[in-house]
């Protein structure tokens, strides 16, 4: 969680992956902080489901009980 975006533009520059509160985790998920011309923000609402394998890429902003199944993205 939280490790360099996936993008070619991103040089290290402070952005920001916020988590929210009661979601749940599985093995082998990746979400990644924002991006510059994402706005420099990837945000998870709460009470997710991240089941395994399932990856959040840069700058996505997901709501409020969201489901993601295995190896989505």
């Amino acid at each position: 969680l939280g490790t360099a975006p996936q993008d070619l533009k991103y040089h290290g520059e402070p952005s920001e992956l916020i988590i929210g509160n009661g979601n749940v985790i599985r093995e082998h998920v990746t979400m990644n902080p924002g991006t510059e011309g994402g706005g420099m923000l990837t945000k998870i609402g709460d009470n997710c489901l991240f089941m395994m394998g399932a990856h959040v890429a840069h700058d996505c902003i997901l709501g409020n009980h969201v489901i993601l199944v295995n190896q989505a993205t």
